[in-house]
This record gives C-alpha cells, sequence and structure tokens, in this order.
C-alpha cells in the first residue's frame, strides 16, 4: 500500500512517508505503473485505455475514481458517464490529459449491450482518445463481454476486482497487454480468469479522493438505473406492440414470413417464432 496526496505547489501526487496522517491510500504497484505512465503521455501522443471489471460491490468504482483522480486532478464525478452518447459528448468536448469513465456495470445481465455500447463509444472517438493523450477507464461487470477487437488491441490493460469472501472488498488481479490477450483467448470460453496468471495481485481501500463528490455520484447513478428501468420498460412495450403487427399483417394480409423479415429487419426465424407464440395465444 502507498499512501499519496496532491500536492498544489508541484500540482501533481507525491507518495508521502510511512505514517502519514493525511493522504490517501492505494496500491503501490498501480501508483508506480500509472505514475510511470503519466511521465510518458506527457511527451507522447499516447492514450491508455483500461478495462476495469468484476461482480457488483467488489469495488471497481472506488478503485477507478481513485486512478483516475491520480492520473487527472480535475477529474470529477461528471465523467463518470452511464451510457455511450454522453461518452462520445465528454470525449468530443475534453482536454489533453483528461481522464474519462464509460461506466456499463449496470449493465449487469445483457452482454449483448455492453459489447454494442462500448464498441460505439470507442470507435467513435478513438482518434480523440489517441490525440488528445487520454486516460479512458471502462468498467463493465464481465471482461469477456467486451468485442475481441476492444478486448485484445485497444486496451492496455485490464484490472478485475473480486471479493476472496462475500462482502469483501478491496482485492484486484492486474493483466498487462500481452496476458490480457492471452486471457480473453483462453478463458472467455468458459469466463475464467485463473487459466492465465495475472501481472500482479494487490490491494486497496475504500478511501475516496477529497477533490471527489461522492454523493453527487451516487445520486447520479441512483437517476440512471431508474431511467434504464424507465426504458426498459417502454423497450418492452414498444416490442409487444411490433409482434403484434407482425402478427397481425401475417394472419390478415397474407404477408409471407420473409417480407415481414425484409421489412422490419428481424430475422426469419425470429418472425417464425412470433407469429407462432401468437398464435397460440390467439387461439
Amino acid at each position: 500500500m502507498a499512501k499519496v496526496k496532491y500536492d498544489p505547489i508541484i500540482k501533481d501526487w507525491i507518495k508521502l512517508p510511512k505514517g502519514s496522517k493525511e493522504g490517501m491510500y492505494t496500491d503501490g504497484f498501480l501508483w508506480n505503473t500509472f505514475s510511470s505512465a503519466k511521465k510518458v503521455m506527457k511527451k507522447k501522443d499516447v492514450d491508455l485505455p483500461v478495462a476495469v471489471s468484476g461482480y457488483p460491490g467488489t469495488g471497481k468504482s472506488t478503485i477507478v475514481i481513485q486512478l483516475a483522480s491520480i492520473c487527472d486532478i480535475t477529474f470529477n464525478h461528471k465523467r463518470m458517464y452511464q451510457n455511450a452518447g454522453d461518452f462520445i459528448e465528454g470525449v468530443k468536448n475534453s482536454k489533453i490529459g483528461e481522464a474519462h469513465v464509460l461506466d456499463e456495470s449496470y449493465k449487469d445481465l445483457n452482454s449483448s449491450d455492453v459489447r454494442r455500447e462500448v464498441g460505439r463509444a470507442l470507435l467513435n472517438v478513438m482518434n480523440i482518445i489517441r490525440q488528445k493523450r487520454l486516460y479512458i477507464f471502462i468498467i463493465l461487470p464481465n471482461f469477456f463481454d467486451l468485442s475481441k477487437n476492444i478486448a485484445i488491441f485497444r486496451t492496455r490493460w485490464l484490472i478485475h476486482c473480486y471479493s476472496p469472501t462475500f462482502g469483501e472488498i478491496g482485492y484486484f488481479t492486474a493483466f498487462g497487454k500481452s496476458t490480457k490477450q492471452k486471457l480473453y483467448i483462453k478463458g472467455k470460453r468458459e469466463e475464467n480468469y485463473n487459466v492465465v496468471k495475472a501481472n500482479f495481485f494487490g490491494r486497496f481501500k475504500a478511501n475516496i479522493p477529497e477533490n471527489f463528490d461522492w454523493d453527487a455520484y451516487l445520486e447520479m447513478k441512483d437517476k440512471n438505473l431508474k431511467d434504464v428501468f424507465i426504458s426498459s420498460q417502454e423497450d418492452r412495450s414498444s416490442v409487444k406492440q411490433r409482434n403484434l403487427l407482425i402478427y397481425h399483417l401475417h394472419h390478415t394480409h397474407a404477408y409471407t414470413t420473409q417480407k415481414l423479415s425484409d421489412i422490419t429487419g428481424v430475422s426469419l426465424r425470429h418472425i417464425q417464432n412470433i407469429i407462432k407464440k401468437l398464435k397460440e395465444i390467439m387461439a
């Protein structure tokens, strides 16, 4: 563990002596790794996209807030985006050397949403991220939900948070670029993080930097969860209406399943299943 503090005189974070009462605890390995990366990024046009995975309640947001703040002292809760659209806008309007977070952790049950959202977000602003030397953190429940291109070639590191026992937080494993690639290829089939030995095992504490408004972040996240719930309810309603229209066009106007597939963009097999299920209900 290392204890660090932002020094307003030199305008950067410093490592404090052992026994210091002030400051924030962070993992020593991560401190050294990100400090070295910062020095390189001040001189060269490179970016630093990092994936952070783990079950809910393992401390993903906590460790990301710590690291993002160390990378960029101006980092705040408004740069923890809950969807790809906000992330894209934030990156487009960013300044050189800023940290931005795409938080996909709320999409725990839909891996296809994660792949689509993260892919859309990064592909839209890939050049900007590199030119502006941005620190990008992607929070998600499962690293293996990422597309191969992003998991292997577009993220530099993976930090996987875990709990040795129920309710514990503050444990992580770190994978570098080559080990991350091996992990994705070997571990994806069984979603097993242990098929490849991690580069490092570490600890972190549940402390938040003084400049970060944790309460405002929780309020923003709570609002977003409510919006996601409302949106999902609306999606269910619109899908139900679409399915009824498909059945009506097929049953009343003799539209073929192939024609319905061409019109709606829904696969032929799915069209057939929709008609079959509604036919049983209507019978």
